[in-house]
């Protein structure tokens, strides 16, 4: 069984949160939790077994992670209403994307424009990480080496820019690229 990728995307209007001091001023930023309400489906088993240095047999992909009826790696981002003026500038600190137990992690995240994002390769076999954006530049980069790390930025706001591994097919994440800061993950 191909694996498959689960997204979730909640998008908020800046409406729904509540300004502080002046209506010119943006929100102070997206907080809090998705919760998931019956019962998750089972996450699909990986067989790893021709690649010995991911270390297991098999392994669970997380596409469904769920703690405490909290859900994870759920993208939130406030899609319209936001006040009108320049973006924020972009945090000079990367979003940093590991390749560790042959898996992505995390399997979903989000950089703004221009910002970094650092992908790390913590195992010792070769991985190739290849983007294939619709709005930015993509890139197919390999890297053979544990402890291996690129930088890559993007230019235009994008969500959903798969990420995928040339080497190792079940390994898959999702980008998302934002041109303001009110988004978060879970």
């Amino acid at each position: 069984m191909k694996p498959f990728v689960l997204s979730v995307v909640v998008v908020v209007t800046a409406g729904a949160f509540a300004w502080h001091r002046t209506p010119d001023e943006a929100p102070a930023g997206v907080t809090g939790t998705v919760k998931l309400t019956g019962t998750p489906p089972a996450n699909p088993k990986i067989d790893m077994s021709e690649e010995a240095a991911c270390g297991t047999a098999s392994a669970t992909d997380p596409v469904v992670a769920v703690t405490g009826g909290n859900l994870a790696d759920v993208l939130v981002y406030v899609k319209s209403g936001l006040p009108a003026g320049a973006a924020p500038a972009a945090p000079t600190a990367p979003v940093v994307l590991d390749q560790q137990g042959c898996l992505y992690r995390p399997r979903t995240l989000a950089v703004m424009v221009k910002q970094p994002l650092e992908i790390r390769n913590s195992d010792a076999v070769l991985h190739n990480i290849k983007a294939v954006p619709k709005k930015n530049r993509g890139f197919n980069i390999s890297q053979p080496t544990k402890g291996m790390k690129t930088t890559r930025s993007f230019t235009a706001a994008e969500v959903a820019i798969p990420l995928q591994c040339n080497v190792h097919g079940w390994m898959h994440a999702n980008l998302a690229v934002l041109d303001h800061p009110y988004f978060a993950v879970s």
